[in-house]
């Protein structure tokens, strides 16, 4: 289940909201703190983890013909 991370512009408090994709769609998100509805949605860079040959710069090629 996706993680929604959120700012009060009011307060200022920083809380996240886990549910489902579609009920996340329809529901308006309100600080649990001023319950207040003037709320930011806080983006995040993707975590990504390359994992296998190649992709790292200490990681070494390996023989050409070499599929994984």
């Amino acid at each position: 289940m996706p993680t929604y991370e959120y700012i009060c512009n009011k307060c200022n408090n920083k809380f996240s909201i886990t549910g489902s994709f579609g009920t996340l769609l329809s529901m308006v998100a309100m600080c649990p703190v001023c319950k207040d509805s003037d709320v930011k949605k806080v983006i995040f860079s993707p975590a990504v983890i390359y994992k296998g040959k190649g992709f790292y710069t200490t990681d070494q090629r390996g023989n050409e013909n070499e599929m994984f």
